[in-house]
């Protein structure tokens, strides 16, 4: 840990100007120091639960609305390490007492914000594993909890190659909630203890509920000029660069057929709009953007962020990026649950277990972009079958709901047992 440490200080002045002006870094410069202030509530058990990203937010909160079910007083923390996934946790405030960005991984950084955070329980979502913030805890006698644990096969090598600098991390872990029996046995592999491993399941799963169907809705049509008059609306979600021109082609090609057909294009990366607006406009089609709507678009760029899920329900069919170009795929569970029929392309190894539940069962895979077009051109043909493939897609994917209950009862019991109940 010395040698570690001392590597850090040496490195972090010289890799300091890209954090604190990258894009997705570059706010939040005291929090990340371990300064501000600290939580207003002082209810206990405290919950510190921790993403990087907007995704990783999203599946802490089914979790943690569960939590408050289950336990009212509890406090909860939620950190992010991006700009945009501090954004999807403020938009989530409400369920949290404190909403701050995670800290620098630095020896000082980490020792302030426990001081200030003091947390009974710290929950690292996905694979977001801190050595110095390990350590410290550890030290502090904090349990620590994996939630929604990946241990991916391409990033299998790196986590032992990451271990042999940091010591093994998945052995700190008091426990390791995991999405399945494969992703336990990739964990005990790695050195976790078998009876701390635990599959629950994904809360990705849980995230879409009936409760949040029509939030949000009625504004969003109204704010995009949507008329639903029965036009076919082909949603493309978490879409990469290089995935764009393929679905432009498509629409171009089967507006010949269908020529009312509307694409939402919604990128993984907002940033990328401006790019995606010049390959639509090349194209001779109609765009507008989310921020600055257009009464007669054919292509609307979703430029913010958390309205993918209301863009889904406005939708004919969905197909779902990041598989097309080997980026590893993305939610394909939540279209599901809107009752589309959602496509998605071969390269899948982020969401296995989503492609298990839905393939064959209103998920379709194509391998082409031509094998890609002529499936929508099918279920635009023929509505009742998409029909019935939506309604099949949402059963499947309701049968798998429930870890976010399973985590929140397994994470109070671990936090309790730390700071009994009064």
């Amino acid at each position: 840990r010395l040698l570690r440490t001392i590597l850090i200080y040496l490195i972090f002045p010289w890799v300091s100007p890209f954090l604190f002006f990258h894009a997705k870094l570059k706010d939040g410069f005291w929090q990340r120091f371990g300064f501000g202030r600290p939580p207003n509530s002082t209810g206990r058990p405290h919950v510190w639960l921790h993403g990087a990203s907007a995704g990783d937010i999203l599946a802490l909160v089914p979790t943690a609305k569960t939590i408050r079910e289950l336990q009212p007083h509890a406090s909860l923390t939620l950190t992010a390490m991006t700009g945009s996934g501090f954004s999807v946790a403020k938009r989530h405030a409400e369920l949290f007492d404190h909403v701050q960005y995670f800290p620098w991984d630095l020896p000082g950084s980490i020792r302030r914000t426990l001081d200030k955070l003091k947390p009974d329980v710290i929950v690292f979502e996905y694979a977001e594993l801190w050595p110095e913030l390990m350590h410290q805890a550890s030290l502090n006698s904090i349990p620590m909890i994996l939630h929604n644990g990946r241990f991916s096969r391409e990033r299998f090598e790196g986590y032992q190659k990451l271990f042999r600098l940091t010591g093994n991390l998945v052995q700190q872990l008091d426990k390791l909630l995991v999405r399945d029996e494969s992703e336990k046995q990739r964990a005990v592999v790695l050195g976790a203890n078998p009876d701390r491993v635990i599959p629950t399941g994904n809360t990705k799963f849980d995230q879409f509920t009936a409760s949040s169907e029509s939030s949000g809705t009625q504004d969003f049509f109204a704010d995009i000029h949507f008329k639903n008059d029965g036009s076919p609306v082909l949603v493309a979600g978490s879409t990469h660069d290089g995935e764009e021109e393929i679905l432009l082609a498509c629409v171009l090609n089967l507006r010949k057929k269908f020529p009312s057909l509307r694409l939402i294009l919604a990128p993984r990366y907002v940033e990328r709009a401006a790019k995606i607006r010049e390959l639509v406009v090349r194209s001779g089609l109609k765009v507008a953007l989310r921020t600055k709507p257009d009464p007669n678009w054919d292509v609307l760029i979703l430029d913010t962020v958390g309205e993918l899920s209301i863009a889904y329900r406005l939708s004919t069919l969905v197909f779902v990026g990041g598989s097309i170009n080997d980026r590893g795929g993305h939610n394909i569970i939540e279209p599901a649950l809107c009752e589309r029929p959602v496509i998605f392309g071969p390269y899948m190894s982020n969401v296995e277990d989503s492609v298990q539940v839905l393939l064959g069962r209103g998920g379709l895979q194509i391998s082409t972009p031509e094998q890609l077009e002529r499936i929508i051109d099918e279920l635009l043909s023929s509505p009742v079958r998409a029909h019935e493939l939506g309604i099949k897609a949402a059963r499947q994917a309701r049968s798998v709901q429930g870890a976010s209950l399973k985590n929140a009862e397994l994470i109070l019991e671990t936090a309790t047992q730390r700071h009994p109940p009064t």
